[in-house]
């Protein structure tokens, strides 16, 4: 995006602030505040989302409320600057750019998007659609390609995509040996004195005008001089090889190799098992989280427990795909009944009504969706199993009451949910945990 959020809601002329940049700046910054807010907090961006969609969100909205507090503590007099009737705009445009800002994080675009995905076709200014689409594209591109390297398939692993990189290998020190050292032996071996008259240390005690005796003395006196300056220079380049193989960093780096290795085809092989996971579970539709057939369960209350087994299987992270075989496992055990609209408050009502043990396990499995005292998630509402009623969906949701929405949607929209929850849920987890 060529310009940031605020300043196209600006252009757009959907509020205005008279023209002076320091108001503008001060937008900026409690978005700024609010991004930090989210990398905190992400598990809030659910909600948030929702919020930041719809036009007709009440003033009084918790998530307004928050961001308006946010912004007083950058701008003490902002509520004298706007119309009541613009400031819920205002406070929608500082979420939406935070959100923007905050979309580098796979788990924060992940909510995003499945958020976004949910509540678009329902609500949503025409004002502002195009930059909700921007924004969720941009999220689904980034999401899509790290869902397809999770997914990978073992023929698309191979060790080369894996680049070693051999380190440079230490030098090994010159060896020699001082030329001082060496005038001294040999002059030593030549005679008894040298240059300066100084005796000189273990010399030939004979000058070579004596013959015979000379040479009997030269050579072993020049040999042994000889060997010890091989023995010197030899030593010398065993300690600096012997030091090269001692260092760690070709060992290491091969070690390293070999975990990338091991560690792409280990990821290749855990998309294998979810691909075959997902064609087994369609095939069998049976619940393994409810044990029990889809077809043995009312149509709402198993598509709700297809999208949790669902999840199950794919993580947070899913090519789009996924959500084709979730509505695909619907259809195939609901028939006709899979693509009829039916209330909204129907569906999700019964599963909160129902005081079964199955019902209540359901509940607990969607507990994991936090819900907020506003705007919140559908999943959340029917794990707090609360009553539903008119004004809990027009309020909680901002849908209206009368919504009909198809099994294969409904599940799709609890999938949805629960991907965008475990996402950001992700860094609290328990490792090894759904």
């Amino acid at each position: 995006m060529t310009q940031d959020i605020l300043q196209r809601f600006l252009s757009a002329r959907h509020f205005d602030v008279g023209g002076d940049d320091d108001r503008l700046a001060r937008l900026r910054e409690a978005a700024g505040d609010l991004a930090l807010e989210i990398k905190s907090s992400p598990q809030r961006v659910a909600s948030l989302t929702m919020v930041a969609i719809d036009a007709k969100t009440p003033a009084g909205d918790p998530v307004l409320v928050e961001v308006g507090k946010i912004l007083e503590k950058r701008w003490h007099s902002y509520a004298g600057a706007f119309s009541d009737a613009t400031l819920p705009v205002v406070m929608r445009a500082i979420a939406l750019d935070a959100l923007d800002r905050s979309s580098g994080s796979d788990a924060v675009a992940m909510a995003i998007s499945a958020t976004a995905r949910n509540m678009l076709p329902y609500l949503g200014s025409l004002a502002d659609r195009e930059l909700w689409n921007e924004l969720v594209e941009n999220a689904d591109r980034r999401l899509e390609g790290r869902a397809r390297r999770e997914w990978a398939q073992p023929s698309a692993a191979s060790a080369g995509d894996t680049a070693f990189v051999l380190p440079k290998p230490p030098e090994i020190a010159k060896a020699g040996i001082k030329p001082e050292w060496a005038v001294e032996r040999m002059a030593a071996a030549a005679g008894p004195m040298d240059a300066k008259n100084a005796t000189l240390t273990d010399a030939n005690p004979h000058w070579p005008n004596q013959g015979q005796p000379w040479s009997l003395e030269f050579a072993p006196k020049a040999g042994k001089a000889l060997a010890m300056a091989g023995d010197s220079i030899g030593k010398q380049i065993a300690d600096s090889v012997n030091s090269a193989l001692a260092d760690q960093s070709v060992a290491s780096a091969l070690v390293e190799h070999v975990t990338a290795v091991v560690g792409s085809l280990a990821q290749t092989a855990g998309g294998l098992e979810r691909r075959t996971s997902m064609l087994w579970w369609k095939e069998a539709l049976y619940s393994p989280a409810a044990d029990i057939g889809y077809r043995d369960m009312e149509v709402g209350e198993a598509a709700c427990w297809a999208a949790v087994d669902a999840v199950d299987i794919t993580g947070p992270y899913a090519p789009r795909m996924a959500e084709a075989f979730v509505m695909e496992t619907v259809r195939s055990f609901a028939s006709d009944a899979a693509s009829r609209p039916l209330p909204l408050l129907a569906l999700a009502g019964a599963l909160c009504e129902d005081q079964s043990p199955r019902a209540q396990a359901l509940r607990s499995r969607l507990s994991e969706v936090q819900g907020s005292g506003g705007r919140t998630p559908l999943a959340s509402l029917v794990a707090a199993g609360q009553t539903l009623d008119d004004q809990t969906i027009e309020v909680r949701l901002g849908l209206p009451p009368d919504m009909e929405i198809a099994p294969t949607r409904f599940s799709l929209w609890i999938f949805r949910d629960m991907q965008a929850a475990r996402a950001t849920a992700s860094r609290t987890r328990k490792k090894g945990g759904k």
